[in-house]
């Protein structure tokens, strides 16, 4: 009794979907590392659950700010909600989607994020004629989330389920969900076929993989000035719309007015920051910038966006105390990032020398530690592994240290020797491949500082005229209009055009730097921009 009513549980768990999309479901999340389904099956609906409310509560929110003529009536509403979560089922299968579309996004950013690194290492193992199915152990064991997931599956299938080398890697090949990742290793499988050894293809592979990352950095250069265009041309348009608007000071332009300065100055900073996202080569590396840098700056948009957000409850008096409160967190995130910032640029301005140091020590058959320089900020930074490297081998301290090293690049060429410096002789060839990596790294390094200084120029020139207008707005039009409004009877709101002017300021000041710390690929270096502009909001109110 008690298993007939389990079974029929899990039959009515499972009745959303078809037993098509079931068998197809496995496969999805395999390539996604879900291997509980009814867990996964479960949150769908719990989820789907949520996206009723919401709609439903979007029809009841809707109807609220509704003029009282175009009102629904109550019964129709709950009508229309049920409605709704008739379609329940179909809000399910909707969840399932949307959740592995948010998965196979997430690996495929940690497998592009970690792709060249396991390609270094494995071209180094092969090199020093470590087997094939060894070098996919090591892989599946080291720490490059996305790509050790996938390594793991070919070792399970190897040596648990006992299929051939070649079977094994096809399998994988065909459900990851990285289209990079899936042409090495059909290209791999087919290799293997011919030749024993894999050295070759591995390198033939590096060489097509420094191509095509060379166009890749090509096309997104391209796409990065349309996007410095879109947001200049956006933040222009918004404030000109607005200017427009407040001089026609009557009905809709009012409103036009509202929404260009309120909702359209913000949107063209987010807009910017998400097209930056997308496509950005250098998007999923691990760096401390990313993390305080970008929490301090959006700390001072938020509380830019308040201070604009107070002229509609009344309290236009605390605008001045909201933007000191910003440009504090500007001086603040500063200060607290100058170190770390200026270390990093001094490690990125070393690399050059420390990489061609390391190869010509590894050609030398000497300790390749040798070649550090304690006197130069790269000797200082790995102090550490010079001292451990007494009492420890040499792969130890190198793997102890890439987890302790905060510059991103330094730690992955540390993290990739320290897995092959004891399996290769060949170890020159290792550091000439993080070479190439290198200098791809510092042409995106100087293709965004190009394009962000442009940007500042283009930007600048905005946001002067802007304030310039503005202020002519505000200490000519206004008064003018007043006099005009008095003498014709005409009605002016001479509050809501003065906190246009004002807020309009504000916005720009608070969402245009984080805009410009996107392009930049460095949230830290926005903060002077905060700092500038915000007082420049300031000294706007209160004069």
């Amino acid at each position: 009794m008690g298993e007939t009513l389990v079974k029929k549980e899990k039959k009515f768990k499972l009745s959303f979907f078809s037993s098509e999309f079931l068998e197809k479901l496995k496969d999805d999340l395999y390539s996604v590392d879900i291997f509980e389904t009814e867990k996964f099956l479960k949150n769908s609906k719990i989820l789907a659950f949520f996206l009723c409310v919401f709609f439903s509560g979007i029809l009841f929110l809707q109807n609220l700010l509704l003029p009282a003529s175009l009102k629904i009536s109550n019964k129709i509403l709950v009508f229309l909600a049920a409605i709704t979560f008739l379609y329940y089922p179909f809000f399910v299968r909707l969840s399932s989607h949307l959740i592995l579309a948010l998965k196979k996004s997430e690996k495929n950013t940690e497998i592009n994020k970690n792709f060249y690194t396991a390609l270094s290492i494995f071209s180094g193992l092969a090199r020093g004629g470590i087997p094939l199915g060894e070098a996919i152990k090591y892989i599946a064991n080291s720490k490059l989330k996305g790509i050790r997931e996938e390594f793991a599956k070919i070792n399970i299938a190897l040596f648990i389920h006992g299929l051939d080398i070649k079977t094994a890697i096809l399998k994988v090949a065909l459900t990851t969900p990285n289209e990079k990742l899936s042409y090495f290793l059909r290209g791999l499988a087919n290799h293997i076929e011919e030749k024993r050894e894999y050295a070759s293809y591995v390198d033939n592979f590096l060489q097509l993989d420094n191509i095509n990352r060379k166009i890749e950095l090509a096309t997104y250069s391209e796409k990065m000035k349309n996007i410095v265009a879109v947001f200049v041309t956006l933040i222009t348009a918004c404030v000109t719309i607005a200017l427009i608007a407040i001089a026609s000071v009557e009905g809709v332009n009012i409103s036009i007015a509202i929404y260009s300065v309120y909702f359209g100055l913000p949107f063209s900073t987010f807009l910017t920051m998400l097209m930056m996202r997308v496509g950005n080569p250098i998007k999923e590396e691990k760096k401390e910038k990313g993390l305080d840098g970008f929490l301090i700056a959006i700390s001072c948009t938020i509380v830019g966006l308040f201070a604009a957000s107070l002229s509609f409850i009344g309290h236009e008096k605390f605008k001045i105390y909201a933007i000191a409160l910003a440009i504090s967190l500007s001086i603040f995130g500063y200060l607290y990032t100058f170190r770390a910032r200026r270390k990093e640029v001094k490690i990125t301005g070393e690399l050059d020398s420390f990489l061609m140091k390391l190869r010509a020590f590894s050609e030398l058959k000497s300790n390749i530690l040798e070649s550090i320089d304690k006197k130069t900020y790269i000797g200082r930074e790995l102090g550490q592994l010079l001292t451990s490297s007494m009492v420890l081998p040499t792969g130890d301290a190198l793997l102890k240290a890439s987890d302790k090293v905060r510059h991103p690049f330094l730690s992955m060429v540390l993290y990739v020797l320290s897995a092959v410096i004891h399996k290769t002789r060949k170890i020159s060839d290792v550091i000439l491949a993080l070479i190439y990596e290198y200098y791809r790294y510092s042409e995106l390094l100087k293709l965004r500082k190009s394009i962000y200084s442009l940007t500042i120029i283009f930007a600048g020139i905005s946001i002067v005229i802007m304030v310039i207008c503005m202020g002519i707005m505000k200490y000519n039009f206004i008064p003018l209009f007043l006099k005009v409004s008095s003498i014709g009877g005409i009605s002016f709101d001479a509050r809501l055009a003065r906190n246009l002017a004002d807020d309009s300021i504000i916005l720009v000041a608070s969402t245009t730097p984080l805009a410009l710390g996107a392009i930049s690929g460095d949230f830290r270096k926005c903060y002077p921009l905060f700092f500038i502009l915000l007082s420049i909001a300031l000294i706007f109110i209160l004069f």
